[in-house]
């Protein structure tokens, strides 16, 4: 599609460039955007659903009357089911990025464990882990799913923000994107023409001549939205040539360059398509299946039907009161000559719901699933939990794919969120508009410290080489037995000691007294990371748990000299460790004279006379 190139034109021709690039796309791809529609009505059993925005841009006229309702009678949607089961494992669990560096400093350590914190602290700013688990759903009934994220500032205070795309919105030119890899990448979204009235005022002129042209289809004067295009070109080896636009059909309304060499669009497959860009979904997979699953449970509801009102045979000839067959139990029914005869049908309906029962089983293994799943049962004779947890690793072996695919999708979204940063960064230097009196504070978290404030204008951290990799928030069973009972089994190894089993368990029920009993060993480490980070000196007090603090200060001190952290922070922390260690002696001595108190007291009382 490089005969159009939006990215080569100037001023508003780049804007009539685009939409013809995204008219021409969505048609010669219309039947993709007519398997989205299909899959949509599988997934959520509705006749009635509607795709405005395709149906502007396309004119496929896809949208049927929403006041239509299809009655189906009995039903057996094996997709809704599977999709359903596969989501709720996969997404059971939150993923977490992790930052690494490549050898390096304890100060570069430091600094990606302060950059994890930040990301998981804008994570839960943006809701990452929800709008993802709306991108892994789209993934299994379209195939792929797909997160835009961006910046914003909003009353006054810049956010980092993240957007799921709708599958149908998102154009990618089949000839572009062969081997997967697009250099271009387009988006649309029909949004109200007062918001960008609002936001462009200068084009209020260019909205009302569109607005105007009725033949336009980017503009609905129904529901008063218009249609906005939004598309990156990615740059050359060099780093140059790359470009951003924001327009309608007949304005630009932001055009930039861009840098960067990938996407500020997340895409998550359910399975990789052997060509193409799109992947391919769980409702693709058991299209067949269902299909054949509806036509043998509609002929089977006929049959039903028909064997529940046999037909009765009377001879002519005999002197039968038809009046007298009724559904009247034990009724008398007075012949002369031949008797009635009632029908006798086979039971094709006993045989259909033993091949509905076959092709559903054999759609459930076509994706992976146990219907004990499908239906939250666990085999019989499982109640431990070590055996439960066995038996789920071994299921989940057939979800490896998909759940990688997640945790590709997250770690991708952390180094989109890490490029966000950086270009407001970049933009705070430049003093750009809006920027300079903006809150630039984002939330920080860690579990042991709570949240934190961390200010944009020190984004330094990651100026070194980082590897960002993806994990479970936690490799614990889901069930509290199950965690209780791996708790121990780590304790009773030697693995760690009670304090960090009790840490494991974090359980929403017993969080208060978990954060009272672990508070010394969560201060010890704040105050210690205090002295290594900033060098700020904090002094026990005689009220502390000193051997504790003692044994967790020796452990850090071993990892930082083993990391080459200078010598003022380190001789920091050994003024820490002695001045517990003084706690821990003077609390020795204690004890001992209370030991020796009583052995002098009998002796003295012999010398009382009597």
């Amino acid at each position: 599609m490089d005969k159009f190139g939006w990215w080569n034109e100037k001023g508003d021709d780049a804007a009539a460039t685009l939409f013809a690039e995204i008219k021409h796309i969505t048609h010669k791809d219309s039947g993709r955007l007519h398997a989205i529609m299909k899959y949509l009505k599988m997934y959520t059993g509705r006749d009635n659903m509607t795709l405005s925005t395709v149906d502007l841009i396309t004119s496929l006229r896809m949208i049927q009357d929403v006041s239509k309702i299809v009655d189906r009678g009995l039903e057996y949607n094996v997709v809704q089911s599977a999709i359903n089961t596969l989501h709720s494992k996969i997404c059971k669990r939150r993923e977490r990025v992790r930052f690494l560096t490549n050898g390096g400093s304890w100060e570069q350590q430091r600094s990606a464990i302060k950059a994890e914190r930040l990301i998981y602290g804008v994570f839960m700013d943006a809701k990452i882990h929800e709008i993802n688990m709306k991108q892994t759903l789209d993934s299994y009934w379209a195939g792929s799913g797909f997160v835009h994220v961006f910046h914003k500032i909003k009353d006054n205070k810049l956010r980092i923000c993240a957007e799921r795309i709708h599958p149908a919105d998102m154009v990618v030119d089949f000839e572009d994107a062969e081997n997967g890899e697009p250099r271009t990448m387009r988006r649309i979204k029909s949004v109200p023409v007062d918001v960008i009235r609002s936001s462009y005022p200068e084009l209020s002129t260019r909205l009302d001549l569109l607005m105007m042209q009725g033949s336009d289809q980017t503009y609905d004067s129904v529901t008063k939205r218009i249609l906005v295009a939004e598309s990156w070109h990615l740059p050359d080896d060099n780093g140059e040539n790359g470009k951003h636009i924001l327009a309608i059909n007949n304005a630009v309304l932001a055009s930039e360059d861009y840098n960067h060499f990938e996407f500020p669009i997340i895409k998550q497959d359910f399975l990789w398509a052997p060509f193409g860009y799109y992947g391919m979904g769980i409702a693709e997979l058991l299209v067949s299946h269902q299909r054949e699953l509806d036509s043998l449970v509609q002929y089977r509801q006929i049959c039903l039907k028909r064997g529940s009102n046999p037909r009765t045979y009377v001879d002519r000839a005999s002197n039968v009161d038809i009046d007298q067959l009724t559904n009247a139990p034990n009724a008398i029914v007075v012949y002369s000559g031949t008797p009635p005869v009632q029908e006798s049908r086979p039971p094709y309906a006993d045989t259909l719901a033993r091949d509905i029962e076959d092709i559903y089983n054999k759609a459930y293994q076509e994706c992976g699933i146990s219907q004990l799943s499908a239906s939250s049962q666990k085999p019989a004779g499982l109640n431990s939990g070590k055996a439960i947890r066995e038996f789920s690793d071994i299921e989940s072996d057939r979800f490896q794919t998909a759940g990688q695919f997640r945790q590709i999708a997250h770690i991708d979204i952390a180094k989109a969120i890490v490029r966000e940063l950086g270009t407001i960064t970049r933009l705070i230097k430049a003093d750009a508009p809006g920027y300079r009196k903006a809150n630039k504070t984002l939330l920080s978290y860690d579990r042991e410290q709570g949240v934190s404030q961390f200010e944009l204008t020190d984004f330094d951290l990651l100026d070194g080489e980082y590897i960002i990799q993806s994990h479970n928030t936690s490799m614990f069973p889901q069930k509290p037995e199950g965690q209780l009972e791996f708790a121990q089994e780590l304790a009773s190894a030697g693995l760690i000691d009670q304090t960090d089993a009790l840490e494991l368990l974090d359980f929403p029920d017993t969080q208060n007294v978990l954060t009272r009993n672990l508070a010394a060993q969560r201060y010890a480490k704040m105050v210690i990371e205090k002295i290594l980070d900033d060098e700020i000196f904090i002094s026990p007090d005689p009220y502390e748990d000193h051997a504790r603090n003692f044994s967790i200060a020796t452990k850090y001190y071993a990892t930082a000299k083993l990391n080459g952290l200078d010598e003022i922070k380190l001789s920091l922390l050994r003024q820490y460790m002695d001045a517990n260690d003084r706690f821990i002696k003077m609390a020795q001595e204690a004890q001992q004279m209370q030991e020796q108190v009583p052995q002098q007291m009998p002796m003295q009382q012999e010398i009382i006379p009597q």
